[in-house]
């Protein structure tokens, strides 16, 4: 499964990822989140603990025009 989201739309994308989390689903779940700057992610560090604790789950975060203290070293472009 391949989650593609950026701004508010993350919301309806988590709830869809917990849930399938929750059946245990053993489909690889893959979120690509987009943001202006690390300002503007939501829900990161859950996101991160996710991945952390089911193996079928992976995040990568791009950022469009990170801020000069943001020191991103992600993805870039949105």
């Amino acid at each position: 499964m391949l989650f593609v989201a950026g701004g508010v739309g993350i919301a309806p994308i988590r709830s869809i990822i917990l849930d399938q989390l929750a059946r245990g689903t053993r489909r690889k779940m893959s979120l690509w989140y987009g943001a202006r700057d690390r300002y503007d992610l939501c829900y990161v560090e859950e996101f991160e603990e996710l991945a952390r604790r089911h193996d079928n789950f992976e995040l990568h975060i791009a950022l469009s025009a990170p801020r000069d203290d943001d020191v991103w070293k992600g993805h870039r472009g949105f």
